[in-house]
């Protein structure tokens, strides 16, 4: 796979999940945001790692998950 065909495929998957999380607040401290599911109804704060985190349910990421 070319680099340019791993740069779309990478940002499709992003897409994917920040369909599913609103970004509600923007915190001061870098790319962070105060965000919440749409599929669950969950706030937390956080990036793209923490979103990722949350949707894929994958443990020791920081954060609460709900049962779905």
């Amino acid at each position: 796979m070319s680099m340019l065909n791993q740069a779309i495929d990478k940002k499709m998957k992003q897409n994917l999940f920040w369909r599913h999380i609103s970004k509600t607040i923007k915190t001061s401290s870098g790319g962070n945001y105060m965000m919440k599911c749409s599929l669950c109804d969950f706030d937390f704060n956080g990036s793209y790692i923490r979103v990722r985190a949350h949707l894929l349910i994958i443990k020791g990421e920081g954060l609460e998950f709900v049962q779905r």
